[in-house]
């Protein structure tokens, strides 16, 4: 089984946000000064006034929700990926799990459906889930995937 590399995961996280929210899917051709005004960095590069920003297609007026949505967006991205090479389906599925927080740590947990194995767990302030580059987010994505691969194995 060949697993998915960092850059294509953060690939398909493009097209995913292109699709849910409607946005170009092409960040790699914009220049470094322009990361911050590409949708993507609205969920997940550059420096925050708060939880999300209010420009990011995640933005709620309900801030947990678009917390949540922030969050989701991101594990989504790997869950659907793992489910694909580990050939998960119906009636088992991996589940995600976020609980928001916009004054603290906020939690995510993402586990096989049967409840019986917790594949990922992450926490931390929403303001703080952020990359400076597109490489970094590639490189995150790996690592979360990977942990997730190491966990079901065990």
């Amino acid at each position: 089984m060949a697993q998915k590399t960092g850059t294509e995961l953060l690939e398909l996280l493009e097209k995913q946000l292109a699709e849910d929210y409607d946005t170009a899917s092409d960040a790699s051709d914009a220049p470094a000064e322009q990361w911050k005004a590409y949708p993507l960095c609205g969920l997940t590069f550059g420096e925050r006034d708060g939880c999300v920003n209010e420009n990011s297609p995640v933005w709620r007026d309900d801030i947990l929700l678009g917390i949540i949505e922030m969050f989701y967006s991101y594990y989504k991205v790997i869950r659907d990926q793992f489910e694909e090479d580990f050939k998960i389906k119906m009636p088992e599925w991996v589940r995600i799990v976020v609980q928001p927080d916009y004054d603290d740590t906020s939690y995510v947990v993402l586990f096989l459906s049967s409840g019986h194995k917790v594949l990922l767990s992450y926490d931390c302030k929403a303001w703080h889930f952020t990359w400076d580059t597109p490489e970094e987010l590639a490189k995150s994505l790996q690592n979360d995937y990977n942990l997730m691969v190491n966990n079901f194995k065990a």
